[in-house]
């Protein structure tokens, strides 16, 4: 079959080469914007997690926190209780960060990531612990990184670096 033969206009091959320069920036788009999330998405994590053990009693600075993070995490590889600490909370905002969508705040799920969390310093505990004043903790946690990460998406939007549409729970971001 013989393929028509189209008369294009010069409005019309504009608009063509527009919208194929729009695809183009998309897909760069979709690229770019995960790097400063994750990045943002880190900060937050390291940021929780070490002032989160520090208030249990743990000693590691957040860089000693981010230098944990960035090597494998195992039992052999954590030598201090602090460092179990920091694997065993680090392993629990990943379960929380995974399953946020789904995840429903009940009582059963609390204690399984309790036992996540502890999981690691089991061999350190010399009772069974109290879960419950760490059930707020957890959440009031997760409020402070909430609201972290909201003021630095506010300090990138003031700068230029990323545009912010909408509002509430029907906010998103693009980069300029």
């Amino acid at each position: 079959m013989q393929e028509p033969k189209l008369s294009l206009g010069p409005e019309l091959v504009k608009l063509i080469a527009e919208i194929d320069e729009f695809k183009g920036r998309w897909e760069a788009l979709k690229a770019l914007s995960r790097d400063p999330l994750r990045a943002l998405h880190r900060v937050a994590t390291v940021e929780s997690i070490g002032s989160s053990t520090r208030i249990e009693g743990a000693k590691l600075s957040d860089a000693e926190v981010s230098d944990l993070l960035s090597r494998t995490l195992s039992i052999q590889a954590c030598s201090t209780r602090d460092e179990q600490e920091v694997a065993g909370y680090a392993e629990a905002m990943d379960l929380v960060f995974e399953a946020w969508a789904d995840l429903r705040l009940t009582e059963s799920h609390i204690r399984q990531l309790h036992q996540v969390l502890l999981r690691r310093t089991q061999t350190t505990l010399k009772h069974a612990p109290d879960w419950e004043p760490w059930i707020g903790f957890f959440l009031r946690s997760l409020k402070r990184q909430k609201d972290n990460l909201a003021a630095r998406l506010g300090e990138l939007v003031e700068s230029g670096r990323i545009r912010r549409y909408g509002k509430a729970r029907a906010t998103w971001y693009s980069l300029p």
